[in-house]
């Protein structure tokens, strides 16, 4: 108890007076448009990183036990990486006469692409950090499938392709929303990669939320902006909970 009301209580109640205080002021003109690219930024992220993750997943779902062993401990080193470690080799890879731009050379004409600095390149590595959380989510959703029930899907005439889409992904569906809401939570603290990666026009509410503390010392407006990050963190989290309630439902 003495654990929880120092440790969590107490620094709650001081946030949410510093926030009670700052949004009584003005929140600064960069926070909605810094909101509107976290949402943004992050939504996309997890919508593309989900099909790479069902297919990996779906597909570990079906190797044998090493294999899927494997899987699971490759999908566990980017989890342990050191952040900072992640942003400095996507860097290196993505330079002009990087790993990227040495492979476009060897293998297609002209000159390699830009891609650092840009929009792609936070969504990058970002989808390097989030496909991993969700293929572990998914994979263990595909492996309570009933085989039994491919089979049966097969023996009425079902082609492999709507025994994936309507049998496999239908039987998982919650894992899906839980899949994309975590992916989508996780690229909300990754406000590191799109500074360093894609540079200024890219910076997240977080970022904001984090120089207001330890470069202006502005606690009530770094606590207000975090209120704003726990309002879009939230709100798709109610939303999945609906469309599980939903699904459960039917």
């Amino acid at each position: 108890m003495l654990f929880v009301v120092v440790a969590l209580l107490l620094p709650l109640a001081l946030v949410t007076a510093s926030f009670a205080q700052g949004v009584g002021e003005p929140l600064g003109e960069e926070t909605w448009p810094a909101a509107v690219r976290t949402v943004v930024l992050a939504v996309g992220v997890a919508a593309v990183s989900l099909p790479v993750a069902i297919v990996i997943a779906s597909t570990l779902s079906r190797r044998a036990a090493w294999v899927r062993a494997m899987g699971i401990l490759l999908c566990g080193a980017p989890l342990v990486l050191n952040l900072l470690v992640v942003i400095l080799s996507w860097q290196v890879m993505l330079e002009q006469d990087g790993l990227v731009g040495q492979v476009w050379t060897a293998l297609l004409p002209g000159e390699p692409p830009a891609i650092l600095f840009t929009p792609l390149a936070s969504v990058l590595a970002m989808a390097y950090v989030v496909v991993p959380v969700m293929v572990l989510i998914l994979l263990f959703s595909f492996r309570r499938i009933d085989p039994r029930t491919r089979e049966a899907a097969r023996l009425l005439g079902a082609s492999p392709w709507q025994r994936f889409v309507l049998v496999e992904l239908g039987s998982v569906t919650p894992s899906l929303i839980a899949a994309f809401v975590m992916g989508y939570a996780i690229c909300l603290n990754l406000y590191l990669v799109p500074e360093y990666l894609s540079g200024p026009d890219l910076t997240m509410l977080g970022l904001l939320a984090h120089q207001d503390v330890v470069k202006s010392f502005r606690i009530d407006q770094a606590a207000a902006r975090s209120g704003v990050l726990l309002l879009v963190a939230i709100v798709p989290v109610c939303l999945a909970s609906v469309l599980e309630w939903k699904q459960q439902r039917r």
